[in-house]
């Protein structure tokens, strides 16, 4: 009875592992998500910006404008010179900080600096921080 017993045990602590590890297998093949970087995002948010800018060339900043969007001192600034400028621009990222890769930083922190640089010579200073657009 005894080795029945122990067998059982034996049996139900391979399968729950088995079950364990199946699980574990599919959940990070499903659920994993590809992230981005910081200056991907960055990248993106203000690509993002300027198209609205672009559909809205004499608008003021609209009330829908997405929170990780609204820089209200970005706004008129990236208009005007999206007017003068026909729209083309060049965006190029000037700096990063990444606290993870400061050892003495005492908090996180993420910050992305881009420039929009306009055929004319204009450039237009972006800064990004922790998840958003936060001025120019």
């Amino acid at each position: 009875m005894a080795k029945r017993r122990t067998l059982i045990y034996i049996i139900l602590t391979i399968l729950i592992v088995t079950i364990g590890v199946i699980i574990w297998v599919v959940s990070g093949n499903l659920f994993s998500s590809a992230t981005i970087t910081p200056k991907e995002s960055a990248l993106n948010q203000t690509k993002q910006l300027l198209e609205i800018i672009q559909d809205r060339p004499s608008e003021a900043i609209p009330d829908d404008l997405p929170g990780h969007l609204r820089t209200t001192d970005c706004w008129d600034l990236l208009q005007f010179e999206m007017a003068q400028n026909s729209n083309e621009y060049l965006l190029e990222v000037t700096d990063d900080y990444d606290s993870k890769d400061d050892p003495t930083a005492v908090h996180d922190m993420i910050e992305v600096w881009i420039d929009v640089i306009f055929p004319d010579g204009n450039r237009i200073e972006v800064y990004y921080s922790q998840s958003g657009l936060t001025g120019c």
